[in-house]
């Protein structure tokens, strides 16, 4: 609060620009307005991004080859063609 004061009184002090009107000296504090469900807007969208990164890991996770298996299987189709 202190800090906020010296900057105003600061501000205060400083020669008026030509175009502002002299009998302004402080500038006006800014209001930062959230609409109503931004809170849950954000909320929303970073579960979505999580559950994305989610199904991209799954994509990326590739399921073991046991080579015993695919051994066993190309032996049955060479021995059904009769090579």
């Amino acid at each position: 609060m202190a800090a906020r004061s010296v900057v105003r009184l600061i501000e205060a002090m400083k020669p008026a620009e030509p175009d502002e009107p002299v009998n302004v000296i402080l500038k006006p504090k800014e209001i930062k307005k959230r609409l109503p469900g931004t809170a849950l807007l954000i909320k929303l969208a970073k579960q979505r991004e999580r559950e994305k990164q989610k199904r991209a890991a799954e994509r990326i996770r590739k399921p073991e080859i046991d080579d015993e298996v695919v051994n066993d299987v190309m032996s049955e189709i060479f021995t059904d063609l009769g090579i």
